[in-house]
């Protein structure tokens, strides 16, 4: 025990224990040689297959400019614009956002996204969305601009 703790102390040094010894630090090993408890996800798309568990995303994305001509002060449209944004979650389970305008009086830019699993359905969900505003009394419609997105 001896001899090997003098042999230890020439070929790196003195022997430390305890709480005085330091930690080897040494790189990790790459991913692919790392143990892994779960077996990696195969890329199906690029196989050409579909599995149960893994399918397509599609984001529906719709941007809408509404007008609100009986708003003379930024409070007033704000309250206008929460109103819609808020019975527009309610209804449709979208997300919503003013993403443009904030500073304007009379108009709002609103960003609306719908994630399915469907195009079909995030299609409808969106055109849903179009025809509620263009009947909303408080604003008026302008613009809307649609785009689906597969992931």
């Amino acid at each position: 025990m001896a001899e090997a703790r003098r042999h230890r102390q020439d070929a790196g040094g003195p022997v430390l224990r305890g709480r005085d010894r330091i930690p080897s630090i040494a790189p990790d090993p790459p991913r692919s040689a790392r143990p892994c408890a779960t077996p990696a996800i195969p890329d199906l798309r690029a196989a050409g297959k579909r599995s149960g568990s893994v399918g397509c995303v599609v984001i529906g994305s719709l941007v809408v400019s509404l007008l609100v001509p009986e708003s003379h002060s930024l409070k007033e449209k704000r309250q206008v614009v929460r109103s819609v944004v808020s019975r527009l979650r309610q209804t449709f389970n979208v997300a919503v956002a003013e993403v443009d305008d904030q500073d304007t009086w009379q108009v709002a830019t609103l960003g609306v996204a719908c994630v399915s699993g469907d195009s079909r359905h995030a299609d409808e969900v969106c055109q849903k969305v179009v025809r509620f505003l263009e009947q909303e009394a408080e604003a008026q419609l302008t613009t809307s601009r649609f785009e689906l997105v597969h992931l």
